[in-house]
């Protein structure tokens, strides 16, 4: 080879080759972390393996990974929707056990009044859960669940002046 040809021909630079063949860089993205957020993932990228950068990516990729496969982002609310239904039952004194026939019941009452409110639209409601039935306490729940989830308004409707009279009274 001559000195004209080594000065033509591509320099080869030492070191590591390309993690990402060119043109395919990934684009940088920054955040804040809040709390013990930072030290738990690197807590983690230590128990798998991997740097933090690594381990965050890895956490969105099975987040979406989880969404795909449930169905996407519909299903996801749903499931969403669902798991606030039973927080709240627990939260109201009723918890969601399958063993018990009650619960099974409130429980079909809630997923039930979900997909009804869904199909016809928003109403308003009122909450009251004490002294109902199973399947009345899973209807009001499940509206609770549907306004928290931002399907329904959560505000009632204004007291109309027939509702203001004492009963007995026109």
């Amino acid at each position: 080879m001559t000195i004209e040809q080594k000065e033509e021909a591509p320099r080869n630079k030492g070191g590591r080759p390309r993690k990402h063949p060119k043109g395919e860089r990934r684009s940088t993205l920054s955040f804040r972390v809040r709390g013990d957020m930072h030290e738990r993932l690197a807590a983690s990228g230590r128990e798998n393996e991997r740097s933090i950068s690594e381990e965050i990516e890895f956490i969105i990729q099975m987040h979406y990974a989880r969404r795909d496969h449930s169905g996407g982002a519909d299903a996801e609310k749903l499931l969403g929707l669902i798991q606030s239904s039973f927080d709240i039952a627990a939260r109201m004194g009723r918890p969601v056990s399958f063993k018990d026939p009650d619960s099974v019941q409130m429980a079909k009452g809630m997923l039930d009044t979900c997909f009804r409110h869904m199909s016809e639209g928003p109403k308003p409601f009122d909450v009251p859960l004490r002294g109902l039935s199973a399947e009345e306490a899973g209807d009001n729940m499940a509206q609770l669940a549907l306004s928290l989830a931002g399907e329904l308004p959560t505000e009632r409707p204004s007291p109309t002046k027939k509702d203001q009279t004492p009963e007995g009274t026109s």
